[in-house]
């Protein structure tokens, strides 16, 4: 018995308890939008960002991308990547859709038009449709005129909630100018309402400018809409939104562990050795004898061994205090900047030192990664580049749209069973190991206490199996 509860004194997690439950609520959907001007050097703060405010949906312009990229190199944990490039010397969109959001990828635009367009669902199969955009400077006016075409056939109206971000290099903030009108004539032909009201660029001239734009189609559902900082060094600022959407979250209940030291170890081999083990099994057929077993052997453990919770880890492993304070004061000086351009100084200079201190902080991180323990190394290269998206997406069966994880299940199980449903041919005597005599076949099968404790102390306490 001290052989196998000891194990080896480290916290483990031994009844498996915790899991997820589902819950009908009004959220809201919460989006992130930001002007990259490359997003590969960025990619570090992006990650932190996503750990630490896990936004349903990341929308990035100009990411500056081409298919020598690959996706591996892109991922930030628990999110899916829709991309779609044009070269590593501007242009490009890119999303990042969290895990316990459905969606599917709905259209990408046509030539010459960067656009990317998801519809999210929930439970009621209301859809909601989130595009981002980016329109070059040069190429404005036709891409206006595209975009006219393509929301034509697309009919905004079919969807419950239809929302465009993006740089649309539209200088919102000038009445005057002629693309301003060609936007405002898209704004009205299909019932679309710009949200954004704060300047997002300061261009070179000194002037403040709104190019980076929401467009929806239902401004009754949005709960907030602000002007955030910029993603590194990048030249425009970001827009967050949050928008009000029904649907199914999946809460994680808390997963408890035992903590084995502060365990009482010689109490709990006393109080097991007392107990009369082979009177819970007369009487009762195999499940009623492992219930009550397990119940009376969990009843002990727990009096003997306390239990803790488990931490949720999203942090990033060289993310430091020292880090995060330097965040937030920045973050301060670029509210401060944009009341008062004096503070502009102070928030460039304090936006520089942040992106220092992540990158420094990764680069003794990578160094110190131990690599004489293979564990440990491959432990660290998970956490320092993240390990992507693990959901099943949106299924389709007959012209329905399936969402919820169990009619998943339903589905994926009923196709995988009709693959095999063939019927075996009835086995015959001959088919018998034993050969086709049954008195050959041994009669009782016979398992030794000691036997079942070689296999219990044999199991390695460090992998799930022990």
């Amino acid at each position: 018995v001290n052989s196998c509860v000891q194990g080896d004194g480290s916290d483990q997690n031994l009844d498996g308890a915790g899991g997820n439950e589902r819950v009908q609520c009004h959220s809201n959907l919460d989006v992130l939008y930001y002007n990259s001007r490359s997003i590969l050097p960025k990619l570090d703060e992006l990650r932190l960002i996503c750990a630490d405010r896990r936004p349903h949906v990341v929308s990035i312009v100009e990411t500056w991308l081409d298919t020598s990229v690959l996706d591996s190199e892109l991922i930030i944990s628990n999110y899916s990547i829709v991309r779609l490039d044009r070269n590593r010397h501007g242009g490009g969109v890119l999303l990042y859709i969290r895990d316990d959001v459905p969606y599917n990828v709905t259209f990408v635009g046509p030539d010459n038009l960067e656009l990317l367009g998801l519809t999210l669902y929930n439970e009621n199969n209301s859809r909601f449709c989130l595009c981002v955009l980016y329109s070059p400077p040069a190429t404005t006016h036709p891409v206006l005129q595209q975009l006219f075409i393509f929301l034509q056939k697309l009919n905004p109206s079919l969807f419950s909630n239809f929302v465009i971000i993006g740089d649309f290099n539209v200088n919102f903030l000038d009445s005057s100018s002629c693309l301003y009108h060609s936007l405002l004539t898209i704004l009205s032909s299909f019932n679309l309402t710009q949200v954004v009201q704060k300047p997002t660029r300061m261009a070179p001239s000194g002037t403040a400018t709104l190019i980076d734009l929401a467009l929806m189609s239902a401004p009754d559902s949005l709960r907030k809409c602000d002007v955030i900082p910029p993603l590194s060094n990048s030249d425009h600022n970001g827009v967050e939104l949050k928008i009000s959407w029904r649907r199914t979250i999946q809460r994680s209940r808390p997963r408890p562990i035992w903590n084995y030291s502060l365990a009482d170890f010689d109490r709990a081999c006393h109080e097991l050795q007392n107990v009369d083990w082979d009177a819970l099994l007369v009487g009762h057929n195999i499940d009623a004898a492992w219930q009550l077993w397990e119940s009376t052997f969990m009843t002990i453990i727990e009096n003997c061994i306390p239990k803790g919770v488990l931490p949720k880890k999203r942090n990033l492993p060289w993310v430091n205090a020292g880090i995060r304070r330097a965040i937030r004061k920045r973050n301060l000086f670029h509210r401060k900047s944009k009341r008062n351009p004096v503070h502009k100084a102070k928030y460039k200079h304090l936006r520089n030192l942040v992106v220092s201190q992540i990158r420094n902080a990764k680069k003794m991180y990578v160094e110190n990664i131990p690599t004489d323990n293979s564990k440990q190394f491959w432990r660290a290269i998970k956490l320092m580049n993240g390990i992507g998206s693990s959901s099943i997406p949106v299924l389709n069966q007959d012209g329905r749209t399936i969402v919820c994880d169990k009619q998943k299940a339903d589905v994926l199980n009923h196709f995988f069973h009709s693959c095999f449903n063939n019927a075996l041919p009835p086995l015959t005597a001959e088919d018998c190991p034993c050969g086709p005599d049954p008195a050959a076949c041994p009669q009782e099968l016979y398992c030794s206490e000691q036997e079942v404790f070689e296999l219990l102390v044999n199991l390695d306490v460090t992998k799930a199996s022990g």
